[in-house]
């Protein structure tokens, strides 16, 4: 088993060596996709900035000419709500359209980077052998990325969902004064929704933090998600310090990367400066630690057998 410094120094010389990952991780950065894991929900917390797919969509509403369509429309108040309806279709269709696209695109460049590190030396073209690899396991791999946002999500919904039943219960509908009251007077609600919020938030950082290792299953072992969290959990349980270690380096660097950037923010105000350069070394860093991670899941899985000497 290698240490965490001989992957990192295997790593950085990895990333170096096979320039494509840099692109890889650049293209990451770019679209901004969900499941880049603790270092990701650590930079959202300190720096939380809007995402590029964010932008995009509001520039996509900023674009429709909302007072021609109104001036066009004729007075029936049907045939304007129809008109609107039609409108809000295709906005939602335009932004889901563009989701799609930044996802596969995001787990298209993830599954690049862990082929392209796991690929031996001795390969002949590694990015080639790499864009081979991915392209199969897209639909596991955008599986994968989805789950840990669950609990969150199923969490949220019981929570509104209970609110407004226990509101049903002590309330008369319309009475917003009385809703106001409860809400704001019942401890044991605020407490009960904090506990089930709490509760799927521990759940979903385990699974954020199996996922960086069920990735790599999906790709390199060609497995189920199923069998690819079930993979990773035997992995978490047998190599925790080492892991943990590289938890820590990672958030570590995520949180560096983001107070450097603030730092040029505050000393180059001009965005179209600060923006390119913050998705460079954003990608960058992701291709890193992408790249660290296989290494490390090719040493705990396959042993000193597989070829982690440098390239010639």
């Amino acid at each position: 088993m290698h240490s965490n410094a001989d992957l990192i120094r295997r790593a950085w010389g990895l990333m170096w060596r096979r320039k494509p990952l840099m692109l890889a991780g650049v293209i990451m950065a770019a679209v901004g996709g969900a499941g880049g894991g603790l270092a990701d929900l650590a930079r959202r917390v300190i720096a939380p900035a809007p995402s590029p797919l964010a932008a995009t969509a509001a520039g996509v509403l900023e674009a429709v000419p909302v007072e021609a369509i109104q001036a066009a429309a004729p007075p029936d108040g049907q045939t304007a709500l129809l008109l609107a309806l039609m409108l809000l279709g295709s906005l939602l269709l335009a932004v889901l359209a563009g989701l799609i696209i930044a996802g596969l695109t995001w787990v298209f460049a993830l599954s690049w980077l862990i082929t392209g590190a796991a690929v031996p030396p001795t390969a002949q073209n590694t990015t080639r052998a790499a864009l081979s690899l991915s392209a199969r396991q897209l639909w596991h791999l955008l599986l994968v990325v989805s789950i840990p946002p669950l609990p969150v999500l199923l969490a949220a919904i019981l929570s509104l969902a209970g609110a407004g039943l226990y509101l049903g219960m002590l309330t008369e509908p319309g009475d917003w004064r009385a809703m106001i009251a409860v809400l704001t007077g019942s401890r044991w609600l605020w407490i009960t929704a904090g506990a089930v919020n709490g509760l799927a938030l521990l759940i979903t950082l385990y699974l954020l933090i199996l996922q960086t290792l069920a990735l790599r299953a999906c790709v390199l072992e060609d497995t189920t998600p199923r069998t690819a969290y079930r993979r990773g959990r035997e992995i978490l349980r047998g190599h925790f310090p080492q892991m943990a270690a590289l938890l820590a380096l990672q958030a570590g660097g995520q949180i560096g990367l983001t107070v450097l950037l603030t730092a040029l923010l505050l000393a180059i105000p001009a965005a179209c400066i600060v923006r390119p350069l913050a998705v460079i070394l954003n990608g960058l860093l992701r291709a890193f630690f992408a790249i660290l991670w296989t290494l490390a899941w090719v040493g705990w899985t396959r042993g000193e057998a597989y070829p982690l000497a440098p390239e010639p």
